[in-house]
C-alpha cells in the first residue's frame, strides 16, 4: 500500500511540475450562458471548445481554478467556435494571454457571443443589426446606440463613426456621449456604427481610385436615409473617422451633396498611403483642401482633426499642412479646429474624443455666447432667442429649471439694471416670485439707488420678513451709498414694525453708529440693550459685541 502511495505522489509531482493554481472569472449578458474555456495545454482542453465547462457562481458569472503552465493562451466559447464569446473585438478576437501567475482572480467581461451578434444588443447598451445594400450588393451590419430616455416624440441628432468593427472606438464614442449627455452637456444622441469587415475596400484609398464613391453612396443613399426613416431624428449630423476613416471623411465632406453638418477627423492624412507611392497623389490631396477652404459656399459645417505628437510623421504633418490652408483662408462658413495631442496612433483616439465632441456640440447650451451677447448688446430677450435657436439646431430641446438658473446668474452678475428690469418684465413680470425684499436684495451692488427703493416700500409695507435682510440693508446703505445716516434713520423705522425683534436691530444701530462714529449717544445705548438682553442668534455673536464695546 506503501508503494503504491508513493507511486501515486511521484505521478503526481511530475504532471504538477511548473503548474500554479489560476482562478479565471468571468461575467456573461445571459442568465442561461454556459461557458467553456478553450486553451494551449490539457487543463484548458487542447483547444477544444467543448471540453473544459466553467462553474456557475451568480446568475452572471461563471468561474474555474485550474493548474495551468505559464505562458497559458485561451478563449472563451458556449462549446463551439461558432459561439466564441465576444469580448472587445465582434471577429477575430485575440487570444487571451497570462505570461505568468496573476496576482488576484482574472476577470474578463463578455459582451455577447458570435453567433448572436446580428440580433443581439451587447448588456443592453447597443443595437446590433443588418441593412441589405442594393448600392454594395451584400448586408452591411450596423451598430445603433439610441439614449438612454429615447422617445418617438423627440427629434435627435446622429452621429455615425466608421470602423465600429473596433468596439474601443465605438465604446468611448458610446460612453462619452452618454456620460455628458446625463450631465446635460450634450444633447441625447443617436450613434450609429459602420461595421467594415474590409475596410480598405470600403474606403477605396488607393492610387487607382482615390476613394471608393460606392461606399459614399451607401452612406448617403441608404444608411442616413434608413436611420431616419427608422428612428426620430433632427437634421443635424456628424460623422467620425479614424486613420483612414479620417481621411474618407474628408472626401466626403468635398462631396457636393454631403449631408453631414460636422467632422471629426482623428489623424488626418492626405494620402493613405505617402510616402510609399508618387508623391503627387499627397499634393492632389493638399490642393483638393486648399480648393475647399478658399471656395466653400454652403451650409456651415464643423471640423475637428486630431493629431498626434507621436503618430506617423505623415499623418502629423498633413494634420499641421491642412491647418495652415485654413488660417490662409478662414472661410466663415466652416468653423475649424486643429488640435494637438501627446498620443501615438491609436491613444489619440482616446485623448482627443471629448474635445472633439465638444467642438461640434459647442453652440449647445453655450452660455458663454449668451453671456458675451447680453453684455454687448444690452438686449436680453434677444441673446435668450439665439441661446435656444442655436441650440435647437442639434433637435429638440426645452430649458430646463437649472438652465434658467444660469441665465439668472448671469444677469444678476452683469450688474446692469437695464438688463435686470428686461429679465424680470419677461420672466416675472407680476413679481410673483420676488418680493420687495428680494428685488432689493438683487440689486444690492447692481443699482444700489435702486435697491434702496425696494427696501423703502417693504418698509411702507410693514413687512415683517425685513428682519432677514438687515445686513443687506444697512450694507447697501453703508458700504454702497456711503449713508449710515440714512441706514440708522432706516432702523428706526423697521424698530416700529416689529418690538420683538429689538435685539437684532439694536445690534444694527450699536454697529452703524459706533464703527461710523455718528449717533453715538444712540448708538452706546443700543450696545447697552444689546448687551443686557443678549440671546444667541445668526446674526450676531457676543464676540461682535465685546469687539464693539472695546470701540
Amino acid at each position: 500500500m506503501r508503494i503504491f502511495l508513493t507511486q501515486i505522489l511521484v505521478l503526481t509531482s511530475i504532471f504538477s511540475y511548473g503548474q500554479e493554481l489560476t482562478t479565471i472569472k468571468v461575467s456573461v449578458p445571459n442568465k442561461t450562458d454556459e461557458v467553456f474555456i478553450a486553451g494551449n495545454q490539457k487543463n484548458l482542453g487542447d483547444w477544444q471548445p467543448d471540453i473544459v465547462k466553467m462553474n456557475i457562481i451568480s446568475d452572471h458569472e461563471r468561474e474555474i481554478s485550474v493548474n495551468l503552465i505559464f505562458p497559458a493562451e485561451f478563449k472563451f466559447t458556449r462549446g463551439s467556435w461558432g459561439s466564441e464569446a465576444i469580448i472587445n473585438k465582434l471577429n477575430e478576437q485575440p487570444n487571451f494571454t497570462l505570461n505568468e501567475k496573476p496576482n488576484e482572480v482574472q476577470h474578463y467581461k463578455i459582451q455577447g457571443w458570435a453567433d448572436r451578434i446580428d440580433n443581439y444588443s451587447t448588456f443592453n447598451t447597443f443595437l446590433i443589426k443588418s441593412l441589405f445594400s442594393k448600392i454594395l450588393n451584400i448586408d452591411r451590419k450596423i451598430y445603433i446606440s439610441l439614449p438612454e430616455n429615447y422617445s418617438n416624440n423627440t427629434k435627435y441628432p446622429v452621429i455615425y463613426i466608421s470602423d465600429a468593427q473596433n468596439l474601443s472606438n465605438f465604446e468611448i464614442a458610446q460612453q462619452t456621449i452618454r456620460q455628458q449627455s446625463n450631465f446635460r452637456n450634450f444633447p441625447e444622441t443617436i450613434l450609429v456604427g459602420i461595421y467594415q469587415s474590409d475596410r480598405n475596400a470600403d474606403f477605396g484609398l488607393n492610387k487607382e481610385t482615390i476613394y471608393n464613391a460606392k461606399f459614399q453612396d451607401f452612406i448617403f443613399k441608404e444608411l442616413i436615409p434608413h436611420i431616419n426613416k427608422t428612428y426620430s431624428t433632427s437634421d443635424y449630423k456628424a460623422i467620425i473617422g479614424h486613420s483612414n476613416g479620417s481621411e474618407y471623411n474628408h472626401h466626403l465632406m468635398f462631396s457636393k451633396d454631403n449631408p453631414f453638418n460636422a467632422f471629426i477627423n482623428i489623424s488626418e492624412e492626405l494620402n493613405a498611403l505617402f510616402p510609399y507611392m508618387d508623391q503627387s497623389w499627397f499634393y492632389k490631396s493638399r490642393d483638393k483642401y486648399e480648393k475647399f477652404f478658399r471656395e466653400y459656399s454652403g451650409k456651415p459645417i464643423t471640423l475637428f482633426i486630431a493629431s498626434g505628437k507621436y503618430d506617423i510623421w505623415h499623418r502629423l504633418k498633413a494634420g499641421k499642412i491642412i491647418d495652415s490652408l485654413y488660417e490662409t483662408s478662414l472661410n466663415i462658413n466652416i468653423n475649424f479646429k486643429h488640435q494637438l495631442y501627446s498620443a501615438e496612433h491609436n491613444s489619440l483616439v482616446g485623448k482627443s474624443l471629448l474635445d472633439a465632441l465638444m467642438f461640434i456640440f459647442d453652440d449647445y447650451k453655450n452660455f458663454d455666447a449668451f453671456q458675451i451677447e447680453l453684455n454687448k448688446t444690452k438686449n436680453y430677450q434677444q441673446a435668450k432667442n439665439n441661446l435656444i435657436e442655436k441650440t435647437k439646431k442639434y433637435g429638440d430641446y426645452e430649458m430646463t429649471i437649472e438652465d434658467e438658473d444660469i441665465i439668472q446668474t448671469i444677469v444678476f452678475n452683469t450688474k446692469s439694471f437695464e438688463i435686470f428690469q428686461q429679465w424680470n418684465e419677461i420672466e416675472n413680470p407680476e413679481n410673483q416670485l420676488y418680493s420687495n425684499l428680494i428685488l432689493g436684495d438683487i440689486l444690492t451692488d447692481i443699482d444700489p439707488e435702486k435697491a434702496s427703493e425696494y427696501f423703502e416700500k417693504a418698509i411702507e409695507e410693514k413687512d415683517k420678513e425685513i428682519f432677514k435682510f438687515l445686513p443687506s440693508i444697512i450694507y447697501n446703505e453703508v458700504q454702497d451709498l456711503h449713508r449710515p445716516k440714512k441706514a440708522l434713520e432706516i432702523l428706526d423705522k423697521i424698530l416700529a414694525i416689529d418690538q420683538s425683534k429689538k435685539l437684532l436691530t439694536s445690534y444694527f444701530i450699536a454697529k452703524t453708529s459706533i464703527e461710523n462714529d455718528i449717533e453715538l449717544t444712540q448708538g452706546k445705548r443700543a450696545l447697552k440693550y444689546c448687551n443686557a438682553n443678549f440671546i444667541e442668534n445668526r446674526f450676531f455673536t457676543i464676540n461682535d459685541l465685546q469687539k464693539l464695546n472695546k470701540k
